[in-house]
């Protein structure tokens, strides 16, 4: 990646921020289903870092940029895998986090709203969202791309050392989140996975 703060690293910044939104809104859920995760979260916050915050500019290492968001990456992802563990082992309904992770990707499927969308404007829009790496990383890969479907295959997992052994919750969560996204971009596509084969295919194609 550049040594010098680009577009590139914003949207990068903003796929940390949204997994932080998902994190906080978790936390939000646990408590109003009556779980106190706060020493959880405390031995989570110490190991992994707390929340990211504020603008990329202010808080970037400039000299590092590439590690810096490494970093970020990797602290929300493994705070985020053991907290939403612990709650799911303390007794939260894994259907009400798959509900808001829905309801989160409809909202930016919605922001991201046309009805004239092609297979590949929705799998560019999940990924402009959805973090999964460092570009660099090139980890998913479109393996057909047509008007009315698109397939594209996951080729390396990067979460599974975050999730502590149980990373298929990880997927089902981003999952949800996918349909959501789709469902609220254009209501005429279908999203499904197959292991680490999904596609996204126009209803009429079915």
């Amino acid at each position: 990646m550049s040594a010098f703060l680009g577009k590139i690293h914003h949207l990068l910044y903003n796929k940390i921020l949204l997994q932080e939104v998902l994190y906080k809104q978790s936390l939000v859920l646990a408590k109003e289903n009556k779980l106190d995760l706060s020493e959880v979260v405390s031995q989570a916050e110490k190991k992994f870092g707390p929340p990211i915050e504020g603008n990329l500019e202010d808080i970037i290492d400039h000299n590092n940029i590439h590690g810096y968001l490494q970093k970020c990456i990797e602290g929300v992802e493994a705070r985020q895998g053991h907290v939403v563990l612990k709650a799911i082992d303390l007794g939260l309904d894994m259907n009400i986090l798959l509900d808001l992770y829905k309801e989160v990707g409809s909202h930016y499927g919605k922001i991201n709203a046309n009805p004239d969308a092609k297979p590949y404007d929705l799998f560019i829009g999940i990924y402009n969202h959805l973090l999964d790496g460092m570009p660099c990383d090139r980890v998913n890969q479109v393996t057909e791309n047509h008007d009315h479907y698109i397939t594209w295959e996951t080729r390396t997992c990067l979460h599974a050392p975050h999730w502590a052994g149980q990373v298929e919750v990880y997927y089902a969560l981003t999952d949800a989140f996918i349909r959501g996204f789709v469902e609220g971009a254009c209501p005429d596509y279908n999203y499904d996975r197959q292991g680490f084969h999904k596609s996204i295919t126009k209803k009429e194609a079915l």
